[in-house]
């Protein structure tokens, strides 16, 4: 296989998954399922998302937009192991927009 097709498969696996979450993990992502129109996210896109904030627990939030537009929100932890993954269509970006920012509010 040629290095571009090697690039391609690394950037589709899936990140690791994380086993432990924290407090504040558990409640923003209970906040981020109220979202509407939040659709659990493949973890393979963690690795192109950008770092937004950390919460108290350590958890890290991170954004990701797709080429289509569709916001992705990420929680992984300090190994890089994905702990929640959730993406909506471009009708509701700015509703998950906002509640990332009320999550950094409350628990950074």
């Amino acid at each position: 296989m040629g290095a571009m097709t090697d690039q391609m498969m690394q950037r589709m696996a899936d990140a690791p998954r994380a086993n432990n979450v924290g407090n504040e993990a558990a409640e923003a992502i209970s906040e981020l399922e109220q979202v509407p129109g939040i659709t659990i996210a493949s973890s393979r896109d963690l690795k192109a998302s950008n770092i937004l904030f950390k919460l108290r627990d350590g958890t890290v939030v991170s954004r990701y937009k797709n080429p289509f537009g569709f916001e992705h929100v990420f929680l992984s932890n300090k190994r890089g192991e994905c702990i929640y993954g959730g993406y909506v269509g471009w009708i509701h970006n700015d509703g998950l927009l906002q509640t990332v920012e009320e999550i950094r509010q409350k628990y950074t």
